[in-house]
């Protein structure tokens, strides 16, 4: 590996905002027993990092200065050149944040970086590190007193930027087939008339020849009610299939008022009851104070709790 690092630490315009440069592969031997030194003494561990597809070799990345007693490191990580600019700092760091914060239990994560490095800056703020302040004239370089920026990143970020990155979302679509085609808008419409804080948030239409639909038909569209977004489109396809009450949206009202304006709205002018309003207690329903369902004008299904 010392001809990959002699490779990448011996170009000046990587090691411009480096510790060390080393102008010969013999030099380069002080850097390969730093790293051995790590592992051996337990205070850090670097790795190289290759392509997957290709193997090629572009760069190493790793922690030092590991400090058990106060759960903390410094990760550290250099690229080759024609690699500059492809998101692998994006890709690479998330693993150190891994073996740290859970192989080797770390509570802090710090990045140190000269305060003229812009881009190494930006990158680490796009990866949850926290910028902490610059530390003036804290490196002499080449003469020349630098100022550090000092970026850090807890275990406690780490994890709520998991529960971000994994957070699922799931959401109502609504498609209008058969006799319901060609009344989707129509029903949005009517929808975010009656409920609060609704709006109709985008339509796309068919082009002229698209297969699925005619122009005046929705190719997809969303709309909110009460804040939640819903998904809706039609077809003018032949389907075996539509709505059914087996598939409805529930609704949790707040007030008598609340409950008995939206039942009347929904199940009128062409829509079916199929349980009435009422209060059924627990021995039958036992929903809430006041309960019914009912299937709208356009097919779809709703069931009404009074909560």
């Amino acid at each position: 590996d010392i001809e990959n690092i002699y490779k990448g630490l011996s170009n000046p315009e990587i090691t411009k905002y480096y510790d060390v440069h080393f102008p010969s592969l013999k030099e380069t031997k002080v850097q390969m027993e730093w790293y051995k030194n790590l592992k051996e003494t337990g205070t850090g561990i670097w790795w190289n990092i290759y392509g997957i597809a290709d193997e090629a070799f572009r760069g190493a990345c790793g922690c030092n200065n590991i400090d058990k007693q106060n759960e903390k490191g410094e990760v550290g990580i250099w690229l080759l050149k024609e690699y500059w600019g492809q998101g692998i700092l994006k890709e690479v760091l998330p693993f150190i944040f891994k073996y740290g914060f859970e192989n080797i239990k770390l509570n802090r994560i710090e990045g140190y970086v000269v305060s003229e490095n812009m881009k190494c800056k930006n990158a680490l703020s796009k990866i949850n590190f926290q910028h902490e302040g610059t530390m003036r004239e804290f490196e002499v370089k080449n003469g020349e007193r630098i100022n550090v920026d000092i970026y850090a990143i807890l275990k406690s970020d780490w994890q709520q930027s998991l529960k971000k990155k994994y957070k699922m979302k799931t959401s109502t679509f609504l498609t209008f087939v058969g006799d319901q085609c060609g009344r989707a808008e129509k029903a949005i419409n009517f929808y975010t008339s009656i409920f609060p804080n609704s709006e109709i948030k985008r339509i796309i239409k068919y082009a002229e020849g698209e297969p699925g639909g005619t122009p005046e038909l929705i190719k997809y569209g969303v709309f909110t009610l009460n804040g939640v977004a819903y998904g809706v489109s039609e077809s003018n396809y032949n389907h075996a299939w539509s709505f059914s009450p087996g598939v409805s949206i529930w609704v949790e009202c707040n007030t008598n008022d609340e409950i008995q304006f939206l039942f009347e709205k929904l199940s009128s002018d062409g829509g079916q009851v199929m349980i009435p309003l009422d209060d059924y207690g627990s021995e039958n329903y036992g929903f809430g104070k006041r309960f019914g369902w009912c299937q709208d004008r356009y097919g779809i299904s709703w069931q009404l709790n009074l909560s």
